[in-house]
């Protein structure tokens, strides 16, 4: 299971969320007025192109280096919470916010917020590390809807697992509609098999 799996006695089912391929219609990048640094959209928070002056504000927890209307607050990812990090960008005059992982191969794409008054893009560690010489100066944020062909990337977390689940539900209500939710619930708590290396080399006996 992945490091962040919620699978335990509680979880009746669960499925794969990790790395899962998936349509992503929104290009988004940071722009330091010469080229482009792919980023991701924090889910939740508000799609909008933005400009201003980058300013350093650690992990939120101390406030940002200066206060500077219509800034854009860059901030490293740590334990204080997305939603947080935003408010306090905004009580610092801020209009985006662009926030770098805190580890080498944590995903980017795959982050909350409840706050939805301003963007809010993340970027990978190493980007985050080139993008602090950039301080001071003036950068974008720029999101826009790919047309007319969707674009692809890997997703991470239960938005990536409940489709997974709902889908199979799906599948086998459409060969027994005369089943109620419940038949179809309880099919799926009774029919799933616990993903085992074993579990493995029996699906691919039987394929044989």
């Amino acid at each position: 299971h992945a490091y962040f799996s919620n699978f335990n006695e509680h979880v009746e089912i669960a499925a794969p969320g990790d790395g899962v391929l998936s349509t992503d219609v929104t290009f988004t990048a940071v722009f330091d007025g010469e080229k482009n640094y792919p980023a991701h959209s924090l889910h939740g928070a508000k799609i909008a192109d933005v400009e201003g002056e980058l300013v350093y504000c650690g992990i939120a927890g101390s406030g940002c280096d200066k206060k500077v209307p219509g800034m854009i607050c860059f901030m490293q990812r740590c334990i204080i919470p997305f939603s947080d990090k935003m408010t306090q960008c905004i009580d610092y005059g801020g209009v985006g916010i662009i926030i770098f992982n805190d580890d080498e191969g944590g995903a980017t794409n795959n982050w909350y917020t409840t706050e939805t008054r301003i963007p809010a893009l993340s970027i990978d560690l190493d980007t985050g590390r080139e993008f602090y010489s950039k301080v001071g100066s003036i950068v974008s944020i720029v999101q826009k809807i790919d047309e007319p062909q969707f674009t692809y990337s890997y997703k991470t977390g239960t938005s990536m697992s409940t489709p997974f689940v709902a889908a199979a539900a799906a599948k086998i209500w459409s060969h027994y509609p005369e089943c109620s939710n419940a038949e179809i619930r309880k099919a799926l708590q009774e029919g799933a098999l616990y993903k085992t290396k074993e579990v493995e080399a029996d699906a691919d006996a039987d394929a044989d």
